[in-house]
């Protein structure tokens, strides 16, 4: 009795990692190998003792199947050479749930990372501070306690360092030489204020309140040299702000203070401590027609900014001018800037997550209806709004994002698949995500919940 032999494909390996690289000559697998397969074959061509993983690609996608079915689902011809690309693997996060928040948790510290290292020394070694604002008004800080921080206190309550009269969508921290941290808040009641936070003593207190939008504000981020801050709004405008305590423009009055108070939430304590003052922007920058719905600054000259009106637009700090704009095709709900590659992701209404070259925009074609023609990919996975989008803080590939469809998810953008979904973690949509180190994340969201992500610290693609 013949027994049929097993079906093969010609195929050729390649790599950017130069340690890694095998024979780049073809030859013939079974087409019924999967990613565990494939990995195994390198690993032997390697002549690894221990194996090493690793994710393969074809045309930009991720293998998730046998190469049969890849073939198959997107007409290969099996009679030419297949050329596979093979990077480093990412097990997927272990997941941890923090205890429910009061009410929907908006937006967190855009400076997380950059506050870990500044407050290190004020706090236990095992413990990290998630700063965040929620719609119950207040702006809060919580602390993930635990070897390693895989245990949470859950009898820690956030310590509570600041309240608008409306809900807070806007979070971003100043580091102070004197170790103390300055939180620069955006809200709903369409003001945006300062709190001077310090650690150390447990104590917060508002030093200024910014008036000046007309309508609620949706963003804020601190300069990177700690002494502005710049806001979006509904009101169309970006308008630019001085964190400096030696400029007065309004009479100073008594401010609140708010300390920690042991595992129950912060009391206000009305006794007058130091002096808020009331201010008005520096300058405001028109250009979008639509509300700002995010922005964030590639340097000290420079913001970008998106926007409902579908555009994604730079521009220069010190004359206000719109440099040059990337034009879309749907309202832009989340922007992040990566440092290292200067390539900007933003999460759109049309579920979409897309990757701009910010070297690519084009004064030129600035008013061009549609695509400005500036180079974009666009990664399609989720279902709902895409709410939220964070660059890894060193693997210039890495992206996490979060959406109105319950759902976050991992990126490699070397490929137009997402590498993890984890799609059961909040129980409604999710509306921030932020790397908290190179090695996990956290998100919240309409249920209320705060979830924490940790990789295996010794994973290759998160060095």
């Amino acid at each position: 009795m013949e027994v049929d032999e097993e079906q093969k494909v010609e195929v050729r390996f390649k790599t950017d990692l130069i340690q890694y690289r095998v024979t780049d000559k073809p030859f013939s697998v079974p087409v019924s190998l999967n990613r565990l397969g494939l990995s195994q074959t390198i690993n032997f061509l390697l002549g690894n003792n221990k194996p090493v993983p690793f994710d393969f690609m074809i045309d930009g996608e991720f293998l998730r199947t046998t190469l049969e079915i890849f073939l198959e689902k997107n007409n290969k011809n099996r009679e030419e050479i297949i050329t596979i690309e093979y990077v480093l693997a990412l097990n997927p996060p272990q997941p941890e749930e923090a205890p429910t928040h009061s009410d929907w948790i908006a937006t967190f510290d855009n400076h997380l990372l950059a506050l870990q290292a500044h407050i290190k020394s004020q706090l236990p070694s095992d413990t990290v501070v998630i700063p965040y604002g929620a719609y119950d008004n207040k702006i809060n800080v919580y602390y993930r306690r635990g070897k390693d921080r895989k245990q949470t206190d859950k009898g820690d309550a956030p310590w509570v360092i600041g309240e608008h009269s409306q809900s807070v969508l806007g979070l971003s921290s100043a580091l102070n030489p004197d170790g103390s941290v300055t939180f620069v808040s955006a809200s709903q009641d369409q003001t945006v204020k300062a709190w001077k936070v310090n650690f150390k003593s447990q104590k917060s207190n508002c030093i200024l309140t910014g008036e000046g939008h007309d309508g609620a504000v949706e963003c804020v981020e601190v300069a990177p040299n700690n002494e502005m801050f710049a806001s979006g709004s509904w009101d169309f405008a970006i308008k630019i702000w001085s964190l400096s305590e030696n400029e007065e423009e309004n009479p100073s009055v008594p401010a609140p203070e708010y300390k920690q108070s042991g595992t129950k939430r912060s009391k206000l304590d009305t006794t007058p401590k130091s002096a808020m003052r009331t201010i008005r922007p520096q300058a405001t920058f028109l250009g979008h027609n639509q509300c700002v719905s995010a922005l964030t600054w590639t340097s000290q000259d420079q913001i970008v900014s998106g926007s409902w009106d579908h555009s994604i637009r730079f521009w220069d700090v010190e004359s206000g001018v719109n440099t040059s704009q990337m034009n879309g095709s749907k309202v832009v709900l989340s922007l992040t800037y990566n440092q290292t590659n200067k390539l900007i992701a933003t999460g759109h209404s049309d579920r979409s997550l897309r990757v701009w070259d910010a070297r690519s925009a084009n004064p030129e074609v600035a008013a061009v209806e549609g695509d400005s023609g500036a180079v974009s990919t666009a990664f399609t996975s989720h279902t709902g709004w895409v709410s939220s989008v964070s660059w890894h803080p060193t693997n210039p590939f890495l992206l996490v994002s979060g959406s109105y469809d319950k759902s976050i998810k991992l990126w490699d953008i070397r490929s137009k698949t997402p590498l993890h979904t984890m799609s059961d973690q909040h129980k409604e949509k999710v509306l921030c995500v932020r790397w908290m180190d190179k090695s996990s994340f956290v998100s919240g969201g309409a249920d209320q919940n705060l979830r924490f992500y940790d990789f295996e610290n010794n994973s290759p693609m998160l060095a």
